[in-house]
C-alpha cells in the first residue's frame, strides 16, 4: 500500500490492514475506528458516518502522526479525546435541556417542569458539568510527550470532587423510571427533548446522555490501567499513575455496586447504541431479554442468512418484540435493523428431527422462521419466549409441530437433493 499525503483519502482493505501490519483500537464514545502504523508513522480514524465506497471497503483520512511516538502518547490523546466527546454531550445536557427548563420555572406559571421534576430527573448532573469543564482545560495542557506525572498530577487534584457521581447513580434507577413517565404524559416536555435531539452528536437522546456519568469512572480506570501497563516497571511515573488509578477504582467499585440493579438498563442501552436505524428502546423501556446469532430462513427461496436477533419485553405495551438484522459492514458494533416485529406465537419444530433446530415467530405482520445451531439454543431461545410471556405477556401458543418451518426445511432438503443429482447426471 502506497503511503498517502496527509489529508487524503485512500480505501483500505482487511488484506491491506494485515499485510502492511496495521493496529486498530476503537473510541467508543466519539465512535470512530482508529488505525495505528508505526512503520510508515501514519495514523488513519473511520468516522461511524463515513459512506460505502464502490469496492465495499472502509474509507479513512490520512494524517501524520509525528507526535505519536509512544504507547503513552497514544493513551494520552485518547484520554483528551473521550474527554472532550464527553464534555460536550455534558454541554448538551446543560444547553439544551436544563436551561430552558429552569427558564420556564422562572418565568411561566406553567412550567414544563417543576423543579421537583428537574431534581429527579438530571439529579446533580450541573456540578459534574461544572466539574468536567474545568478537568477538560486541565486536559488540554498534556500531549502526547507528557509523562505519567503529568497525568497523575491533574487526577490527583480532580479525583476527590468525583465523589459527586455516588449521588448520580445512587439515584439512577428512580430518575430514569420518573423520566419515562414524564415522556408520555408531557407532552411540552416531549417536544424539547425531539428538538434538542435534532442539535445533539449522533442524534442521541436524552437517556442515551444521562447514561454516559455511569460509564464516565470506569472509563479512566481503564485508561489509567492501560498507562501503568505502558510505563516502566517500578518507575516513579509507574507508581504516580497507580496510585490515581487506585483512587478512581475505589469511586467507581462504589458506582458499580449501586448499578448492579441496574444491569437491565444498561444492557438495553447498549443494544439501542448498536441499532440502525434507532429503535427508541428507553422510552418507553424494553428488558432486554435474550440476543444471539440465528439464521433466518426465507419461506420463498429456502436459503438462510445469519441475523443478530434480540428479545425483549415492552413494559408499556406489556408485549415481547423481536428484533434482527445483519452486521452493519462499514461501522463497526452497528447492527442494520432489518425488522422488529411483536411476538404473538412462537411454534417449534417436532424434536425428533434433530438436524433441523428451527422455529417460528408469528406476529400480526408476518412470521418469522429461525434455526438456531444446536437443539440447545432453539430450546433455550423457545423457553425464554413462553417463560416470558407467561410472566409479563400473557400467552402465547406453543405447539410442538411446525407447519410452516417444516414446510420450508423440507422444501430446503428438497432443492440440495435436486441440485446433487443434476451435478450427478452431467458427470
Amino acid at each position: 500500500m502506497a503511503a498517502a499525503a496527509a489529508g487524503a483519502y485512500y480505501e483500505l482493505s482487511d488484506d491491506e490492514l494485515e499485510e502492511n501490519g496495521w493496529d486498530s483500537y476503537v473510541d467508543i464514545e466519539s465512535g470512530c475506528l482508529y488505525y495505528i502504523n508505526e512503520r510508515s508513522k501514519l495514523t488513519t480514524y473511520i468516522t461511524p458516518n463515513v459512506k460505502k465506497s464502490k469496492k465495499n471497503t472502509r474509507v479513512g483520512q490520512v494524517a501524520p502522526i509525528d507526535d505519536v511516538v509512544s504507547p503513552i502518547g497514544q493513551v494520552v490523546k485518547e484520554l483528551v479525546k473521550t474527554e472532550e466527546s464527553y464534555v460536550q454531550h455534558l454541554d448538551v445536557l446543560d444547553q439544551l435541556y436544563l436551561a430552558p427548563l429552569k427558564e420556564s420555572v422562572q418565568t411561566s406559571k406553567k412550567p414544563i417542569l417543576s423543579e421537583a421534576e428537574i431534581k429527579c430527573v438530571f439529579r446533580n448532573v450541573a456540578a459534574i458539568v461544572e466539574l468536567h469543564r474545568n478537568f477538560l482545560e486541565g486536559m488540554r495542557d498534556l500531549n502526547s510527550s507528557s509523562d505519567g506525572h503529568a497525568v497523575g498530577k491533574l487526577f490527583k487534584e480532580f479525583t476527590p470532587y468525583m465523589k459527586m457521581y455516588l449521588e448520580y447513580t445512587r439515584l439512577y434507577q428512580e430518575g430514569n423510571a420518573a423520566l419515562s413517565s414524564i415522556l408520555k404524559k408531557n407532552k411540552k416536555f416531549a417536544s424539547l427533548c425531539d428538538k434538542a435531539r435534532e442539535k445533539t452528536p449522533r442524534n442521541l437522546d436524552l437517556q442515551s446522555i444521562l447514561i454516559m456519568p455511569v460509564q464516565r469512572l470506569p472509563r479512566y480506570k481503564l485508561i489509567l490501567e492501560r498507562m501503568v501497563k505502558e510505563l516502566p516497571d517500578d518507575s516513579d511515573e509507574q507508581h504516580e499513575v497507580a496510585l490515581r488509578c487506585e483512587e478512581v477504582s475505589e469511586t467507581a467499585n462504589f458506582i458499580d455496586d449501586e448499578m448492579s440493579n441496574c444491569k437491565d438498563i444498561l444492557a438495553t442501552w447498549r443494544v439501542d447504541r448498536t441499532l440502525t436505524p434507532n429503535q427508541s428502546l428507553m422510552n418507553p423501556f424494553h428488558f432486554l431479554i435474550r440476543e444471539g446469532e440465528l439464521h433466518k430462513i426465507s419461506e420463498k427461496h429456502g436459503y438462510a442468512e445469519k441475523m443478530n436477533c434480540y428479545l425483549l419485553h415492552d413494559q408499556d405495551a406489556d408485549c415481547l418484540k423481536f428484533i434482527y438484522g445483519q452486521a452493519d459492514t462499514m461501522v463497526k458494533n452497528r447492527v442494520k435493523v432489518r425488522r422488529a416485529v411483536d411476538v404473538q406465537r412462537v411454534r417449534v419444530v417436532d424434536d425428533s428431527d434433530d438436524k433441523v433446530h428451527a422455529f417460528s415467530i408469528t406476529s400480526k405482520q408476518r412470521v418469522v422462521v429461525l434455526k438456531a445451531a444446536s437443539a440447545a439454543e432453539k430450546n433455550g431461545w423457545v423457553k425464554d419466549i413462553c417463560e416470558t410471556a407467561n410472566v409479563k405477556a400473557g400467552s402465547l401458543e406453543r405447539t410442538e409441530s411446525l407447519t410452516a418451518a417444516a414446510r420450508v426445511v423440507a422444501k430446503h432438503k428438497k432443492k440440495k437433493e435436486q441440485t446433487k443429482s443434476a451435478c450427478c447426471i452431467v458427470m
